[in-house]
């Protein structure tokens, strides 16, 4: 009963937080909120799984990584090869070529092995997030997260031929 109280209080008063703390993960507020919003869910489908013994904050913040973690994963993120802007309302255009070229890029980048170059490559050319940001998430300087884009843009421009953003 415990687990679902807190959840409630999560969904009520917190909500706004939570989703304020996630949105410097991803590319617009909407996104952040649907990831709350499932965490949420989650936690209402597995509170059978709640131990009373264990740490409520702790095992909410584990439904919330892994939502954010599958948000990642999601194929429909597949071809977001710019940043999404306010200016182009967080819709990127795809083309059947753009679609191609997203997974090839993508399939490079799973064939790294797992690394600060794969996490970085992934947010950037694969979820779009910005360097700033990219380089908040990951805690480090902002200048190896670019010296590792611009490295990788141009062998993926001799790859390619395709001048990535």
């Amino acid at each position: 009963m415990y687990a679902i109280e807190q959840l409630a209080y999560l969904a009520d008063q917190k909500f706004n937080k939570l989703v304020s703390k996630l949105a410097r993960r991803v590319p617009n507020l909407a996104d952040a909120e649907d990831i709350v919003q499932t965490a949420l869910e989650r936690g209402l489908r597995y509170v059978n799984t709640y131990d009373e013994n264990q740490d409520f904050d702790a095992w909410f913040g584990r439904l919330l990584q892994n939502a954010w973690k599958d948000w990642l994963k999601d194929n429909r993120r597949m071809g977001m090869t710019e940043e999404v802007t306010e200016k182009n309302g967080g819709e990127v255009p795809c083309n059947k070529e753009s679609v191609e070229l997203a997974e090839h890029l993508r399939q490079d980048i799973l064939t790294l092995p797992d690394s600060f170059k794969k996490d970085v490559l992934y947010r950037r050319f694969m979820v779009g997030i910005p360097v700033d940001e990219i380089a908040f998430v990951l805690g480090v300087d902002r200048e190896r997260v670019k010296k590792c884009i611009l490295r990788w843009r141009a062998l993926a421009y001799h790859k390619y031929g395709v001048q990535l953003q």
